[in-house]
């Protein structure tokens, strides 16, 4: 269920789009969390293999004849960040050679009260907030952000070649909360879970033409997907 509010600013041509989207049911069944499941009952199917050591958990190992030793690390408290370049030879004009990147934080603290997951890159950011509710255990209340905010025109292509007269900037920002159930499965470690949640997401979508935009082209597109 949503609701939606188009408005137009005559003197320039740009176009602000306010969606609230309605409450909706979001599962978020993890994968791994599933799988685990399916290992902790299935056990090593083969003979004699050695078990996968858990994540962060102490491991040693032998390669080459070498002695490999992995020490512990606490995954309740993660940072990783990404880079790299997309390549697509013979791509789409201005998108053979695109560059990427995001950095990723994990906290889990208070005794998986609390926990905190986010991807930023500037651009594009991705964040929930969970707070666990004591009085009633595995139910949460969950906090989200996420935006994509981009002030460069984005064009239709047509057999790989840019069609500029379509060119739209186009951002939008959303901000929810609601309430999340979490089940923990096998083996039980603070990231071993599946997640459910339900939220209320408001959020503002604008678009704005740029110089290269076409005056006959349409002055309400269809807003992008998320």
């Amino acid at each position: 269920m949503s609701s939606r509010v188009v408005c137009e600013g005559a003197e320039r041509g740009n176009m602000a789009v306010l969606h609230r989207r309605g409450f909706h049911s979001v599962a978020r069944v993890l994968a791994c969390g599933l799988g685990l499941v399916l290992c902790g009952l299935g056990g090593n199917a083969a003979q004699g293999e050695e078990p996968t050591p858990i994540a962060g958990e102490e491991f040693r190992t032998t390669l080459f004849g070498e002695e490999i030793y992995v020490p512990p690390r606490d995954r309740r408290s993660v940072t990783a960040a990404s880079f790299g370049i997309q390549a697509i030879p013979n791509g789409p004009s201005q998108m053979e050679m695109l560059p990427f990147g995001a950095l990723y934080v994990w906290r889990n603290w208070d005794n998986d009260n609390r926990r905190l997951r986010g991807t930023f890159s500037g651009v594009v950011n991705d964040v929930d907030y969970t707070i666990g509710l004591r009085e009633y255990p595995n139910w949460s209340l969950i906090f989200t952000w996420d935006n994509f905010i981009l002030p460069m025109g984005r064009s239709e292509y047509v057999q790989g070649q840019r069609q500029r007269g379509t060119e739209l900037e186009w951002s939008y920002a959303f901000a929810g909360a609601g309430l999340g159930y979490r089940l923990p499965v096998h083996p039980f470690r603070q990231d071993s879970a599946v997640n459910m949640s339900l939220t209320y997401e408001a959020g503002y979508r604008w678009f704005k033409g740029t110089g290269h935009t076409s005056p006959t082209a349409s002055s309400r597109p269809s807003p992008p997907s998320r």
